[in-house]
């Protein structure tokens, strides 16, 4: 069942029950978005993904600076991979544990 919405256009309907991915999206916005992403070739995807995951690097960084300001960058490095994976794991492929990453 669907019903019409305001902010769509006229004779186009949304599902009942239908929320958009962010609380502060109109169904009219999300669907733009979504035509976009729809016309992106499959390069452009991936260039977007690496984009996205390199933002994501860039303020997990910046978040373990804040936290750490004495810490060396490999050390930096480290404390971000520490919120990615598990004590064994980090200390397998790294030889370094955060202190008190067990416990999480």
């Amino acid at each position: 069942m669907s019903i019409e919405r305001p902010g769509i256009a006229p004779g186009e309907q949304v599902a009942t029950g239908y929320r958009t991915q962010s609380r502060d999206t109109s169904p009219e916005a999300e669907r733009i978005l979504f035509d976009h992403y729809r016309q992106l070739s499959a390069a452009d995807k991936i260039l977007l993904v690496r984009q996205l995951c390199r933002a994501a690097e860039t303020f997990a960084l910046a978040g373990a600076r804040r936290r750490h300001p004495g810490a060396s960058e490999e050390e930096l490095q480290m404390r971000v991979a520490a919120t990615r994976f598990d004590a064994p794991t980090l200390r397998e492929a790294f030889g370094w544990c955060e202190p008190g990453h067990d416990e999480q």
